[in-house]
């Protein structure tokens, strides 16, 4: 079987846990409030980078629910037999 064809069939991954969500969402809000704030715009960069966080974390929560979706349909396809 080929590479691409195992992959294929293979489990997803599992999803990020809301902690990494978090953690995730904090390092890019900080990243943006403190490259703003830089250039300046305190008050701006402030909002912004808990926007940018929130933003984030609601992204990441998103992409993982999908995840666990494409998991629990690949175990209904294979059910037991491709288990890891």
């Amino acid at each position: 079987m080929s590479r691409l064809r195992e992959r294929i069939q293979s489990r997803p991954p599992e999803p990020m846990k809301p902690t990494q969500w978090a953690l995730a969402g904090a390092f890019i809000g900080i990243l943006f409030a403190v490259g703003s704030i830089a250039r300046g715009d305190v008050a701006p960069g402030i909002v912004g980078g808990i926007l940018a966080g929130i933003l984030c974390y609601l992204v990441l929560r998103n992409i993982s629910e999908r995840q666990w979706r494409r998991i629990r349909e690949w175990e209904r396809r294979h059910g037991a037999r491709h288990a890891p």
